[in-house]
């Protein structure tokens, strides 16, 4: 698995699949001639599976002006923490062997924050880590049920 900064329309065309719809040839090479415009891919062998894309800003009352590269750095770096995350999510719903209705799936949002409680709260147990987790992704599965059961008996009623 390897990420890739795409330069090239060639590359995006040939990755329609990733986007809503398929790729115009003329707004596709206007954005990747922007300097400030980022398009990643990431390749599972030769075939693309993943794509986030960015576009730089500045403004003239904030900090980042003065200190370009080090927030050009920091931009890339995060887009990149983004697409590793979004692989993850992908890699384990495509590993669970049934729908477990009981608890929604792992989410880039969740699996973020367990790197983080890891990484800068390692005092705990893994396994009350993991526990705390799973009550949370229980907890909003039975929220989303709720939610639809609502909204379908509120369409229901004349």
């Amino acid at each position: 698995m390897r990420i890739e900064r795409v330069v090239d329309a060639a590359a995006v065309h040939l990755a329609a699949d990733l986007f809503d719809g398929p790729p115009l040839a003329v707004p596709t090479a206007q954005f990747l001639a922007q300097p400030g415009h980022h398009l990643l891919f990431t390749y599972h062998g030769e075939r693309a599976v993943g794509m986030i894309s960015g576009v730089e800003t500045t403004h003239p009352d904030k900090h980042q002006v003065r200190r370009w590269n080090s927030w050009h750095r920091f931009t890339t770096l995060a887009l990149a923490a983004l697409a590793i995350l979004a692989i993850c999510a992908a890699e384990a719903t495509s590993t669970e062997q049934t729908e477990d209705q009981d608890m929604i799936r792992l989410t880039v949002n969740e699996i973020r924050r367990l790197i983080n409680v890891f990484r800068d709260q390692p005092a705990r147990s893994t396994s009350y880590r993991l526990h705390w987790s799973g009550w949370r992704r229980q907890h909003q599965a039975r929220a989303k049920r709720a939610h639809y059961a609502r909204r379908l008996t509120l369409e229901l009623q004349p």
